[in-house]
């Protein structure tokens, strides 16, 4: 059944049930005729605001959302006139898109309602988060069982001109070279590292500290594979999708509830330190002489960045509509290495400030200020800049954190 005709729960889920029974077998005959079932994980409101309807947020997006139930609708796309998936509010803050649509429309698709508003996010997924969740996998299955990782660092900033780093190109880099082809045509060797694996969990237990040691990039995770609890498995991305790879969308759905639950714990955790912790630092007035007070999150980097990359960091970061942090700023230099940005967080259009050196970064969280900002600034300073960055959120780990989750 067409996901456009279904009037009920029990009509969609069993839609989407013969999706992933098709893909699968595609994905065992190894000939793709079927595209997979992905889930796109987004977030919308921070913690204690108040929510509008989802009709209404996605409206703004140019998407149509008809009521099935209490929290199930179907996406329907004005730009293209077509019904392209579900969403569902599989918790207050974070609804999800399911779609079957091939990557190569719903990737773009999906990136097009996000920055359509400032009422939705991407779920970003950090490389130690992925290190989080992969310790539970390898705790919850045993030994044989095997795993997949993608870790991809890209040297977006190492241009020698500023106004020649391009970070569209680089999204198509991402579309095409990590998602469901793995297709390795597209990815530019000469601006980054991109590798995968594939071996038994016990393996990469042992493993992959050794090659952290020796190698940076490999901090820098982009895809982790959930085992399913048949055959197959989900394969998680850094920006919040998941692909199912299973035959079972009831496994896919408890996978993408999972990363939700954990993605929300760690999300509470952050706020409630940057909101209400006892470390309270007036950090530097705003421009209109007021102090911007809570606990710093400190971000520093395992060494000094170039001159070049610091320069192209902040012009590219800051003067620029679109860009990868989704931030929005004047920055003023205190020094060659040195500036302050009292910045917009382009979601939801909250105030942040940041010292930006050229070893670390400092930025202050107001009280309400989504906590969503910290992860993505860690997932994209991974990705981008520093794959081995030590993060601190008021006095605590942020990787601690994470294991508290």
């Amino acid at each position: 059944m067409s996901l456009s005709r279904v009037k009920t729960r029990q009509e969609a889920i069993g839609a989407l049930q013969g999706y992933a029974e098709e893909g699968k077998k595609d994905l065992d005959r190894n000939r793709m005729r079927n595209p997979l079932i992905k889930s796109y994980m987004l977030e919308t409101v921070s913690q204690g605001k108040t929510q509008t309807s989802l009709p209404k947020v996605f409206d703004k997006a140019g998407q149509t959302l008809k009521q099935i139930d209490d929290t199930l609708y179907t996406i329907y796309d004005q730009e293209t006139q077509q019904t392209l998936g579900l969403v569902e509010q599989l918790m207050p803050r974070y609804p999800v898109i399911f779609t079957h649509e091939d990557t190569k429309i719903s990737d773009p698709w999906t990136k097009r309602i996000v920055e359509s508003t400032s009422e939705l996010d991407h779920l970003w997924i950090s490389g130690k988060s992925f290190e989080r969740m992969l310790s539970g996998i390898i705790e919850a299955n045993p030994g044989h069982r095997y795993g997949r990782l993608v870790f991809q660092h890209t040297k977006l900033f190492e241009n020698e001109e500023p106004h020649s780093v391009d970070e569209d190109v680089n999204d198509e880099v991402l579309n095409n070279s990590i998602q469901d082809q793995d297709n390795d045509d597209y990815f530019d060797y000469h601006k980054g590292s991109r590798f995968s694996f594939s071996d038994r969990l016990d393996v990469i237990e042992e493993i992959l500290p050794k090659l952290q040691e020796v190698y940076a990039p490999f901090y820098a995770f982009s895809q982790l594979r959930f085992p399913s609890m048949g055959n197959g498995g989900h394969d998680l991305y850094f920006d919040g999708k998941i692909t199912n790879r299973s035959d079972s969308f009831a496994d896919h759905r408890m996978h993408v509830e999972f990363v939700l639950s954990f993605y929300r714990r760690t999300t509470d955790i952050i706020e409630k330190i940057t909101w209400e912790g006892v470390e309270r630092t007036k950090l530097a007035k705003n421009q209109h002489g007021e102090y911007l007070v809570g606990a710093p999150v400190v971000f520093e980097f395992s060494k000094p960045l170039s001159d070049a990359v610091f320069e192209n960091f902040i012009k590219s970061t800051f003067l620029r509509k679109y860009n990868k942090f989704r931030l929005w700023g004047d920055p003023i230099y205190v020094s060659k290495n040195k500036v302050h940005v009292y910045a917009l967080d382009r979601h939801l259009w909250q105030p942040l400030f940041l010292e930006i050196t050229n070893k670390k970064i400092v930025t202050m969280v107001p009280h309400g200020t989504c906590g969503n900002t910290i992860h993505r600034l860690v997932t994209n300073i991974q990705q981008y800049l520093n794959p081995d960055v030590n993060v601190w959120v008021g006095d605590r780990k942020y990787a601690d954190l994470l294991k508290e989750a």
